[in-house]
């Protein structure tokens, strides 16, 4: 007895593309905190119950500390924010581990005049902080032995700041002449000496204007941090429908012999029944010409060759959509 054909049903309501899967979350199991900072010297800091930094591709927090600042140090970060005027931003700064103690000791200090910006203290996202902790493969320069990564979060206030389309030393008194209160190097935007920045930076030039918070120490799972884990996109549950159809067209007298050839085409349709074809891979087919050609499994389609651009015959092997 002959094997009855499957029957192709249409599909008249759109499939839920499903959800892709989340990026699994780096695991703090094994793992050791380091502390590399407490062997250079006293800090002023007390640990959190739990780690509470960002989370970024490549590095894991192991650990989370409240910076102790001094009364007079909110203080004078409290009458900067009333002069300003402006609310702080939670911004990040990375730094190693030899420098934490005089860090949380003294507070963060303006850098080297020879650094893009002048002699300022630098901020930036989490991703940003992480490259100037000595363990990206490109800072070279910054390089060190310590396995720890250590990045400090901070309150900045920056107030109105001057948004840099090259590098230039800036000073607090060139500022404030330009009424601005910090620079802001954009990605993408500033030009730096080797492109534009990749990342977002913001500088400051008073101490006043930096509150510290919290320091964080994390570990690298990942050399290469600026290339999340691949993830693997959803399936399809629609595309656009491969069957040769009719094309309405207007022919002279002339070439009524050519009315065929000229008036097939590709449907084209939004199509959310997915099919097997015999040599030829998987195509999607519309509603329309599901009920047009009767399809059921081992009948024969019209479609484009992909290599001679002609029409040819197919045969259906496999229906894949789930009804």
């Amino acid at each position: 007895m002959a094997k009855k054909k499957q029957k192709i049903q249409p599909i008249t309501t759109p499939p839920k593309a499903p959800k892709p899967k989340p990026v699994p979350t780096p695991s703090r199991k094994g793992r050791k905190v380091l502390s590399e900072f407490k062997a250079w010297g006293p800090v002023s800091l007390t640990k959190l119950p739990r780690p509470i930094g960002p989370k970024v591709a490549g590095y894991v927090c192991m650990a989370s500390w409240k910076v102790n600042v001094s009364e007079f140090e909110q203080d004078e970060f409290l009458e900067t924010w009333d002069s300003i005027g402006r609310d702080p931003k939670r911004l990040f700064h990375g730094t190693r581990a030899r420098s934490v103690s005089s860090i949380t000791q003294e507070g963060l200090r303006p850098g080297r005049a020879s650094c893009m910006f002048g002699r300022g203290i630098y901020f930036g996202y989490i991703e940003k902080a992480l490259g100037f902790t000595g363990g990206q493969p490109w800072a070279t320069w910054q390089r060190a032995p310590e396995e720890g990564h250590y990045v400090f979060e901070a309150d900045v206030l920056l107030g109105c700041p001057l948004v840099a389309t090259k590098a230039h030393k800036y000073s607090l008194r060139e500022l404030r002449g330009l009424n601005y209160d910090s620079v802001h190097g954009r990605s993408g935007y500033t030009a730096s000496y080797f492109g534009s920045l990749r990342n977002d930076e913001w500088v400051v030039y008073s101490r006043d204007q930096v509150l510290l918070v919290n320091l964080h120490e994390y570990h690298s799972v990942d050399q290469n941090y600026f290339t999340p884990p691949p993830v693997t996109p959803p399936p399809a549950v629609e595309g656009p429908c491969a069957l040769m159809t009719d094309k309405p067209v207007s022919v002279g007298k002339k070439r009524r012999a050519f009315k065929d050839l000229l008036g097939r085409k590709v449907c084209g349709k939004t199509g959310y029944v997915k099919l097997t074809l015999k040599g030829r891979g998987t195509i999607w087919v519309c509603n329309d010409c599901i009920q047009e050609h009767r399809l059921r499994v081992g009948s024969k389609v019209p479609i484009k060759d992909t290599r001679t651009g002609k029409e040819i015959q197919a045969k259906i092997i496999h229906d894949h959509s789930k009804r």
